[in-house]
Order: structure tokens, then C-alpha cells, then sequence
């Protein structure tokens, strides 16, 4: 396939999406098993102390390596952290959904922290690379605004969607989104190339569409 060329307006869009779309999963995933804490307790005979360490083991995790996960994105780079962070967090995610016990629930929790640790020292990278001055704020605003969606998507959502499913298929839901957002990311970090005056995009067809679309 031929490269399209595409320019940096059009590159900084698609860089948007991403940045709100990671924001928005990262509340998602961190605050999904709040609702679930009945169903949660009552299928794995947990007292309130054993849930409320299971859904905190996530936050801790996260505390413990926002700051290595910051010094590895200053090293590598945000596209390569996301690579690498973004996969482990489906996988946690989705571990999540098939955990059988407490110690399973645990585990993944621990893990998911891990991966989503890499989110909020990389985001801002996105939007200072990208993002001329004239539209930093706005930038800035619209991938704040997915922790917020998010956060209401999680305590929102979620009890409705126990009315008509069990709370490991919403968790494998969940984790589903995460995936594909994983996947995207594989892809498009591997097709664009950033060079001096001018943006590549090689063998991404859903990115190409995104980037011509009317917005």
C-alpha cells in the first residue's frame, strides 16, 4: 500500500481520540467493581474489609508505579509505554472477569493497577507533543473529560447492566473495550512515522478513515 501522507492537524485528532478514549478506559476499569461490591461479597463470601482491600489493591498498585512507569516513558517513550501497558491492562481486565476466588480477584487487581500506572504520566505527553499552544487548553480539556465519562460510565452504567448480567460478564465487557483499544494502539504506534516536516501514516486503514473524516 502506498504511504498517505497526512498533516499534522489531521495526526493531532486521531492523537485526541487516543488520549481521551485511554483517560475514559482508565476510570472505566479502576471503578467498575464498586457497584459490584453485593454480588461481589455475596459469591465469594467476602466481609467489607475483604472487598474494600480488593478494590483498593488496584489504587495502591497504581500509586506504587505511576512514578517508574514515568521514568520509563522519559526513556522510551510514550508510544512504546502504551504498547507495553495497555496490553497488560486488558489482560488484567479480563482476568478480572474470569476469577474464580478472592486470591485470582486480587492478583488481577494488583496487575490491572500496574498497567493503568502508566496512564496519567504518559497522557500529558500526548498533548505537549501534539497540541500547538493555540489549542493546549482545549486539548487538555476534552482527555480530562474521559476520566470524568469514565468514572460515570463505571458507577453509572454498571448497575443497570447488573439488572440483565452477572458481574463477570461486565467485567469481561470491560475488558473487551480494553483489548481493542490495545490493539489500536499496537497498530497505529507501528504505522505513523514522525519526521521533520511531515507525517506518514503506512498500511492503518481505520486511522486513515478517522483522520479524513469530517469532524
Amino acid at each position: 500500500m502506498r504511504d498517505a501522507e497526512i498533516t499534522p492537524k489531521k495526526y493531532y485528532r486521531v492523537m485526541l481520540f487516543f488520549s481521551f478514549a485511554i483517560a475514559f478506559l482508565l476510570d472505566l476499569l479502576l471503578f467498575a467493581t464498586a457497584p459490584m461490591v453485593t454480588q461481589i461479597m455475596g459469591e465469594m463470601k467476602l466481609s467489607h474489609v475483604d472487598f474494600g482491600f480488593l478494590f483498593s489493591a488496584a489504587m495502591i498498585s497504581l500509586l506504587l508505579f505511576r512514578i517508574p512507569w514515568g521514568l520509563i516513558g522519559d526513556r522510551i517513550g510514550y508510544l512504546n509505554v502504551f504498547r507495553i501497558a495497555l496490553p497488560i491492562s486488558a489482560a488484567s481486565a479480563i482476568l478480572r472477569g474470569f476469577s474464580s476466588n478472592y486470591s485470582t480477584l486480587l492478583m488481577s487487581q494488583i496487575l490491572l493497577g500496574f498497567g493503568l500506572a502508566a496512564i496519567l504520566p504518559c497522557l500529558p505527553l500526548i498533548v505537549k507533543e501534539w497540541a500547538s499552544d493555540r489549542v493546549l487548553g482545549f486539548s487538555t480539556g476534552i482527555y480530562v473529560s474521559g476520566f470524568a465519562l469514565g468514572n460515570f460510565t463505571a458507577l453509572g452504567l454498571t448497575p443497570q447492566l447488573l439488572t440483565i448480567m452477572g458481574w463477570k460478564e461486565i467485567l469481561l465487557i470491560d475488558g473487551g473495550l480494553a483489548t481493542l483499544m490495545a490493539l489500536l494502539w499496537w497498530v497505529s504506534a507501528k504505522s505513523f512515522v514522525k519526521t521533520k516536516s511531515e507525517f506518514k501514516l503506512k498500511d492503518f486503514t481505520l486511522v486513515f478513515f478517522l483522520t479524513n473524516s469530517q469532524v
